[in-house]
């Protein structure tokens, strides 16, 4: 729930919104065009398209530094927690 504020309401002037005339539709028809160089598609079959080949992809290869900075982080913590341990007995 919010905090009751100290302050005391003020009553809020009413803005007078700015009245915009409506734009009338006009009453003329729009013309169809129809090119007379245009002939309709005819049905004929269509060919379906070619299966796609999905290549395989080694994601070892592709992402091997990934695992090389994971390893390169779990060292870096191990070294940063053991330093963590040796400096709470020393500083006892």
């Amino acid at each position: 729930m919010a905090k009751k504020s100290r302050r005391e309401r003020r009553a809020g002037k009413p803005t007078a919104t700015p009245r915009v005339p409506r734009s009338q539709p006009t009453s003329a028809p729009i013309p169809k065009i129809s090119p007379a160089g245009i002939q309709p598609r005819s049905s004929a079959p269509t060919r379906a398209a070619a299966p796609v080949t999905r290549t395989v992809t080694d994601f070892r290869e592709e992402y091997r530094y990934v695992a090389q900075d994971l390893r390169r982080i779990a060292v870096l913590a191990g070294v940063i927690f053991t330093a963590l341990i040796v400096l709470s007995f020393v500083l006892r």
